[in-house]
């Protein structure tokens, strides 16, 4: 499926967990967090075309009778949850600094304080996959 076909599909089915908007020079973005049998995908859309479909996790119930081993799993999810949130926060901020600095004037464009957001947008990219990759290895325990 391509990420259009996913995008119906989850609009149709699943259910959403977290919305957030931002509107800037490039238009109006939008990142929403769905869970859609077991999994969760966070959508990224520009001005209401899709641009990112990721599956951050995927979710398999173990079928045991250790009632502390599910109630132990119920936590990591809400865990899952809780950084998932954190991703889509840093993707916006991110964004959000990305957009600052290139409308920076083109006086203060090769300057120090271009310099130190252009380090601080490198530093959130790093953090925004770290937690990705995170949350995919949370959600394969």
């Amino acid at each position: 499926m391509n990420k259009i076909e996913i995008y119906k599909e989850l609009v149709r089915y699943g259910s959403i967990m977290r919305d957030f908007e931002t509107e800037s020079d490039e238009g109006y973005r939008r990142t929403t967090i769905y869970s859609y049998q077991g999994m969760e995908f966070t959508v990224t859309m520009l001005n209401g075309e899709v641009v990112t479909v990721d599956n951050l996790a995927g979710y398999t119930e173990r079928k045991e009778d250790d009632i502390v081993n599910k109630q132990r799993r119920k936590r990591l999810r809400e865990a899952v949850e809780l950084i998932e949130c954190a991703v889509a926060i840093v993707e916006e901020i991110k964004y959000e600094e990305e957009e600052a600095l290139e409308n920076l004037p083109t006086n203060l464009q090769e300057g120090e304080g271009a310099d130190n957001m252009q380090e601080c947008v490198d530093a959130l990219e790093e953090i925004w996959d770290d937690l990705k990759d995170r949350v995919i290895e949370l959600g394969e325990l």
